[in-house]
């Protein structure tokens, strides 16, 4: 899992599950309530409730970019990471 500040920090680490608490909990513990959060599609991102402003990029209808909510910096982050090995 992967979470990347605009023009910030990055935090990546190996989950063991994509369940909706452990994906909610990693954002809890990493991202400032009140904060702009750019997701993709996947049932576990949903139900921030009021702690976010949440964006939904929903790539399997080929949607990358919805005004300034798109997930292309994270995915730069692995695109780099991927060419290192």
């Amino acid at each position: 899992m992967g979470i990347r500040e605009r023009d910030g920090r990055v935090v990546a680490k190996v989950v063991d599950r994509t369940d909706k608490e452990t994906l909610q909990g990693e954002v809890l513990r990493n991202v400032a309530a009140g904060s702009t959060v750019c997701t993709d599609e996947h049932t576990s991102y949903v139900g921030f409730g009021e702690l976010y402003d949440h964006k939904s990029i929903c790539h399997s209808a080929k949607q990358f970019v919805d005004g300034k909510a798109h997930t292309n910096g994270i995915e730069s982050v692995w695109a780099v990471l991927q060419r290192g090995f």
